[in-house]
């Protein structure tokens, strides 16, 4: 009789280790087994998670509090308090959230990918990137985290080793244009212009009325000498975009160098009368101003341009351009001012 007793007790005890003591309606404690605690924890989650999509993240939170006091291994409200706290920019908790889901799912791509996120914002770059590289060892074709690792090393000047990671990108999503973009500018600087102005196509196909595109398309086909082709492109980016002025003075300066100097004046002029002209148009345009023998013109100019910086003296004395000012009184009037 008393190993019977000995029995129910164990009994009693494993039912509870096994099952959820929850509190009844009717003011009793009842015994919840494995199943239906996660199908608690399924039913609070929901509800946070249509919280969290909603953008009521402090909201959402209790609620997924909630479905982990049911079920405490149910990832998937872990990984939405973590998306929840990087959302609020409390970053250490959304980490811990996150870490909590790894332990519970190691495979899971996506948080992964959120903690590479949270450790960007943190600064940890080399983190972020082994979390990143996680991701994609889980899920090969997560063009979004091999995004992340290819802007992370263009970031840090690590163009070697960004673009792999942004080829991956446009091999795995041909439609994201930043990727083109990124991958263009990434073997500019690599010095494979080639390259960079069929990315750089890419991303007009992508997008054809983007002024900033058609200026760095305009700016490879200088490199590889198509002069005339480039003015193309930067007429384009002005005509898509008449108040962005890096183009007039790119468009200027290829005239210059053929030598169509009046074409190179008219669009420096026309970049001056929209007010989009800085110093270094100014004194572009006092170059040409000089060269094309204008010379009242030019010393006008110049006089606007010393008051505004006085530094361009110096260059205006080293440059050739000038040349035939310098015998001039007024010349050596403003030099001295």
């Amino acid at each position: 009789m008393k190993m019977f007793r000995i029995c129910i007790s164990v009994v009693i005890v494993i039912s509870c280790i096994l099952c959820k003591p929850i509190y009844s309606e009717n003011g009793g404690y009842i015994l919840k087994t494995g199943s239906d605690a996660r199908a608690t924890a399924e039913k609070w989650y929901s509800q946070g998670f249509t919280l969290m999509r909603q953008k009521k993240y402090q909201d959402a939170i209790p609620i997924f509090d909630q479905a982990l006091a049911a079920d405490s291994t149910f990832y998937k409200a872990w990984f939405g308090k973590g998306i929840c706290y990087e959302q609020m920019k409390s970053y250490d908790k959304a980490l811990e959230a996150y870490d909590t889901t790894l332990k519970l799912k190691s495979d899971y791509a996506e948080v992964w990918s959120n903690k590479g996120n949270v450790l960007q914002a943190l600064n940890r770059m080399d983190d972020a990137v082994d979390a990143y590289k996680k991701s994609v060892s889980f899920k090969p074709d997560y063009w979004e985290a091999w995004y992340n690792i290819g802007s992370i090393f263009e970031r840090l000047g690590q163009d070697e080793k960004a673009l792999p990671a942004l080829e991956k990108v446009t091999s795995l999503n041909g439609s994201f244009k930043d990727a083109w973009l990124k991958k263009s500018f990434v073997l500019t600087r690599l010095k494979r212009y080639a390259e960079a102005l069929s990315a750089m196509n890419k991303v007009l196909e992508l997008d054809p009325f983007s002024e900033t595109a058609w200026h760095s398309k305009g700016i490879l086909l200088e490199q590889v000498g198509q002069d005339d082709e480039a003015i193309q492109a930067y007429q384009k980016s002005i005509d898509y975009n008449e108040s962005y002025p890096k183009p007039y003075h790119n468009l200027a300066l290829v005239y210059a160098r053929k030598q169509q100097y009046d074409d190179a004046l008219f669009v420096l002029k026309d970049s001056a009368e929209r007010g989009l002209s800085d110093a270094q148009m100014i004194y572009t345009t006092c170059r040409l101003l000089a060269i094309t023998g204008k010379k009242d013109d030019a010393f006008a100019l110049l006089r606007k341009l010393f008051r505004h910086d006085a530094g361009f003296k110096q260059k205006v004395a080293e440059d050739a351009a000038f040349n035939a000012l310098r015998n001039d009184v007024e010349y050596k009037i403003l030099m001295e001012l």
